[in-house]
């Protein structure tokens, strides 16, 4: 008979501390409910007993753990993982109870909740990045089907286990976890026959009494039911609005039930045909994935979630196939591990479990995604120098508040559509809303993936128009000039006796009427033109006037025509100039009045009368009497000036919101290599024949073990480090034993300030100061870099990634630097702003030229040869605020990379803005933190490609290769700006010589 024996170790606990009383363990592919209890793939309720009474949570609770199971002295069946419960119970004759609960260490995503935004990435990223910075490193990706990237996922207000479910679930990769010593493996699957399957078959028992030697199944039940037949999903999306993006999917081996039981949902979740189909199978066999399956119970240890098996010697042979575990329980008692309890039973083992055949693929249950219960505030985000940020579309990019990932720029969201007033085909209303504006934000069907902006507001510093309450009669549309200053409004005063509409052209007006044009102004109209007024009238023009009519011209007045000209005057008609009066007709002049005629010169007249000619003059002797008639005198008014319109207030300059990221995500690592070791019973290894050999084995690996546990408790113990620096600290002692948390920039404290004099030992230019700052992240950075691990003080350890992070590794490597007496070579100090590289974005951005600027007031004008290189940094950050200056310097720095150049590198104000001043920015802001991808090329072995892309990114003047993304969500083609959509930017330099002069100018450095 089998021997049967389980034991538990515990971090950082001797191995015979704690004895297994007995075990009730739930495994499940992905997550589970039992008894009302989250299982996250294998969940151990474990009842201990101890000599030692003194037992606390402190020194098992959050430790990790390890339940094996041993058949004859070999290990058959081993759980690796951590303790989430930890309970103290009586105490016995000799012994104390305990009790704890063994989980996976994914359970700790459970602790955490977050709401984030992932942009352009997989599913299978995603995952990795949330498991990474849980610590969990131990996990693969196995999968037959390619996740498709997605440009927004948003984990909003979710636990981060609920949403590694809910992405999980919806891509149809379930999870099980591959146990080994001292580590648990998380193994991501997408179809059955992605798993592991054991190599040894398993037999069904078919002996009357139930006597066998090796483990089997004892008991196995097959299960058929009816479910869903096929299933229809459908979706939309806004390009491509008359598409139905419908998908169907039939289920297969549905012999024994009807076909007519469909599953339709709408919306589908997806906007493409290819993922629509994905999904829709997904969903399918969700839905069916109970319609064949399998129950039993074993005593064999080797049934574990996730486990593929080939059963054999079953009376009935369809069930001799492959089979997957999908659920299994396991129970183990051994009662004679106490003194007291000697007599009570021998050890004994057993197990539940529920199967599928092998050739269905089992589909974890969809979560439900997060509601957004309601509108939400965000802000409209772009890049530098941009005031307006849209698409094709007209969407623009957003920051939520509750962002903590994003720095407020155009990669804080994906292009979220606007609600307009009226959107028809093009005809309707549109209103982009402009960098710095508040919105309010809908989600559609509640979706935290799909935003969509539906109003805007005003804020403390975005005010209204007019001043309030003051102006609240006042109905206003008003807009802001573009890069300069000014507006255009469309208001109405409705106040009783005041209402009036106001219209205010920034630049000029048009009008365009297809048809009649009618006016009735019921009391006074006035008109006023500082310029030419042009009036073209193609056909008659009428004009009436029911009373005066008043023209004042101050210089002259001509009148053609081309027909005839008539004039009727009822009354009078009269004429006075200053000098001359003259007529002159073609033919002939004829004045002809009823009264009289008179012609007056001088004291000179003729009259023509009633009475006769009269003719009176100094040279005419005629003098028959009589006297000249005289006309009425000139009786004219002068025109009255029209009312001014009152200066109307321009729009406040708008005040930009500083938004930096509080958090940052890990890197994406999408480990899809992994070896497990083979799955086979120790039992089997073993014969009958050869039990003396056998059993000598057991001794020698069980003596091997003792030896290990004995080093590794030794080890524990024992200081890991050795410089004088770092081991001041229990701390740090901690973190090199990985019992605590890495340091990374933020930290601040002892423990920062001891790495920080390490680094100085190490010749690294940087004060210990005890803050973890950007100087500090580099000097970490550069040490992962150069530091070679000579092994002399610390055997076996790695450095770890280049991250600036001083996690387990790095701590033991700058020990090990320490206790050699390593130091660091300083880097070669170059002034990349001299540099090939230097002067060919110099030469394209300012002429190289310290003094030039440019400004956006009243359109793009460039200034050089100024004083602006004469003037203190605090002088060109006050006329960037006034908009006097946008872009300053040589390398045409705008106002928020100045100002945060600035603060990163504690930049007196008071310091002259020259040459010195401008490359140190260059050098330690632009290249190094703004655009760390160009140093990483020029100083290390980043690619050129990424350096090349992060030129174009902060200079538009250079070019993006072919197939790199460019603003408005738009591929360049070769050659372009990366902000050429705006009309302004426009790249001056090729790919191809950016990359030369990169090429060359790291060349020459060495």
């Amino acid at each position: 008979m089998a021997r049967l024996s389980f034991r538990l170790t515990v971090e950082g606990l001797a191995d015979d501390t704690l004895v297994v009383r007995e075990y009730q363990g739930v495994e499940s592919l992905s997550d589970s409910a039992q008894a009302g209890q989250r299982c996250y793939g294998f969940r151990y309720e474990i009842k201990l007993a101890s000599r030692q009474s003194g037992l606390t949570a402190l020194e098992l609770v959050d430790k990790t753990a390890q339940l094996e199971m041993l058949r004859d002295g070999l290990v058959v069946q081993r759980v690796h993982g951590i303790v989430r419960q930890f309970s103290k119970g009586d105490i016995g004759h000799h012994h104390t109870f305990y009790s704890l609960s063994l989980v996976p260490a994914l359970e700790r995503l459970s602790l955490r909740q977050n709401s984030r935004i992932f942009q352009l990435k997989t599913v299978p990223e995603i995952l990795s990045i949330v498991l990474q910075e849980m610590g969990i490193n131990d996990y693969a990706f196995s999968l037959k089907r390619e996740c498709a990237q997605r440009e927004f996922c948003v984990q909003y207000r979710e636990t981060d286990i609920d949403f590694l479910h809910r992405l999980a679930a919806e891509e149809g990769l379930v999870y099980h976890f591959i146990h080994e010593e001292g580590k648990h493996t998380l193994f991501f699957s997408d179809d059955s026959q992605s798993l592991i399957k054991r190599e040894t078959p398993i037999p069904y028992n078919t002996l009357a009494g139930g006597v066998m030697e090796s483990p089997y199944v004892s008991q196995l039940t097959q299960h058929s039911q009816t479910e869903v037949s096929h299933s229809a999903l459908q979706d939309y999306s806004f390009k491509k609005p008359s598409y139905s993006f419908a998908q169907q999917a039939q289920g297969r081996e549905m012999d024994y039930q009807q076909a007519t039981y469909e599953h339709f949902d709408a919306p589908g979740r997806f906007k493409d045909d290819v993922s629509g189909k994905a999904f829709n199978q997904i969903r399918l066999e969700y839905l069916r994935r109970e319609a064949r399956t399998a129950s039993g119970k074993s005593n064999h240890p080797g049934l574990q979630a996730g486990t593929k098996f080939d059963l054999q010697e079953h009376l009935d042979d369809s069930a001799n196939r492959d089979w997957v575990v999908v659920q299994v329980h396991h129970q183990g008692r051994q009662p004679q591990a106490l003194e007291e309890e000697g007599g009570s039973g021998a050890t004994t083992y057993s197990n539940q479990f529920t199967l599928i055949p092998a050739d269905v693929t089992w589909r974890a249950t969809p979560q439900a995604k997060p509601q957004v219960d309601g509108p939400c505030m965000a802000l409209v985000v772009g890049p530098d120098g941009e005031e307006i940020f849209c698409d094709e579309h007209g969407r623009v990019k957003l920051h939520f508040p509750w962002d903590r990932y994003s720095n407020g720029d155009e990669h804080s969201s994906c292009w979220v559509r606007v609600s307009q007033g009226w959107a028809g085909s093009q005809y309707g209303m549109i209103a982009i809303p402009r960098i710095g504006h508040e919105v309010i934000v809908s989600f559609l069907n509640g979706d935290p993936d799909q935003p969509i902006v539906t109003g805007r507001t005003y804020h403390a510093t975005n005010k209204a128009p007019y001043i309030l309450p003051d102006n609240k009669t006042k109905t206003v549309l008003r807009s802001e000039t573009h890069q300069g200053q000014g507006f255009n409004e469309l208001s109405f005063e409705d106040q009783a006796a005041q209402e009036k509409i106001y219209l205010h052209a920034q630049k000029d007006l048009d009008a365009l009427v297809l048809n009649d044009a009618t006016a009735h102004i019921k009391h006074d109209q006035h008109l006023t033109v500082d310029n030419d007024q042009f009036t073209h009238v193609k056909h008659n023009h009428h004009l009436t006037v029911e009373g005066e009519s008043r023209d004042n011209i101050t210089q002259d007045s001509s009148v053609e025509i081309s027909g005839s000209l008539q004039h009727k005057v009822a009354k009078l008609t009269a004429i006075q100039t200053g000098r001359e009066i003259s007529l002159k007709a073609g033919a002939k002049i004829v004045v002809e009045a009823g009264a009289e005629v008179t012609l007056k010169a001088g004291g000179s007249f003729v009259k023509v009368d009633a009475g006769g000619v009269h003719i009176v003059g100094p040279a005419i002797n005629l003098n028959a009497g009589g006297s000249a008639g005289s006309g009425s005198a000139y009786g004219g008014q002068s025109a009255m000036l029209a009312t001014p319109l009152l200066d109307m207030k321009a729009p406040a300059e708008l005040q930009a919101s500083a938004i930096s990221a509080t958090m940052q995500s890990g890197q994406a690592n999408v480990i899809t290599h992994f070896e497990a070791a083979a799955i086979q019973s120790a039992a089997q290894k073993s014969s009958a024949s050869s039990q003396k050999q056998s059993e000598s084995k057991v001794a020698e690996k069980s003596a091997q073990e003792e030896s290990q546990k004995e080093d590794a408790q030794n080890e524990d113990k024992a200081s890991l480090l050795q410089s004088d620096v770092l081991k001041a600290s229990e701390e740090l002692e901690k973190l090199a034993k990985k019992q605590a948390s890495a340091f990374r920039k933020g930290n601040n404290g002892k423990e920062v300030s001891l790495i920080q004099q390490a680094l100085v030992k190490m010749k690294f230019d940087l004060q210990a100061d005890g803050d973890f700052g950007n100087k500090t992240k580099t000097a970490i950075e550069q040490f992962q870099k150069s530091y070679q691990p000579s092994h002399q003080t610390h055997p076996s350890y790695s450095i770890g990634p280049v991250d600036g992070i001083v996690g387990q590794g790095t701590l033991l490597g700058l020990d090990e630097a320490l206790m050699d007496g390593w130091k660091t070579t300083p880097l070669k100090s170059v002034n990349w702003a001299d540099s090939k590289f230097g002067i060919l974005l110099g030469s394209v951005e300012s002429k190289n030229d310290y003094s030039a600027y440019n400004r956006t007031q009243g359109g793009l004008k460039s200034f050089y040869n100024t004083m602006l290189n004469k003037m203190t940094v605090s002088e060109v950050l006050a006329k960037q605020k006034s908009r006097e200056v946008f872009a300053a310097g040589r390398f045409q720095l705008i106002p928020s990379t100045l100002k945060d150049a600035v603060l990163t590198l504690s930049i007196d104000t008071t310091s002259i803005f020259d040459k010195h001043t401008q490359d140190q920015i260059f050098n330690d802001y632009l290249i190094r933190v703004k655009r760390p991808q160009i140093a990483a090329f020029l100083e290390s072995t980043g690619s050129v490609e990424d350096a090349m892309y992060a030129w174009a990114k902060e200079f538009a003047s250079a070019g993006v290769e072919k197939g790199k993304a460019i603003s408005k969500g738009r591929v360049a083609v070769g050659g372009e700006s990366y902000y050429s959509g705006d009309g302004l930017n426009k790249a001056h330099l090729s790919t191809e010589k950016m990359k030369k002069v990169l090429i060359k100018s790291k060349q020459d450095m060495k």
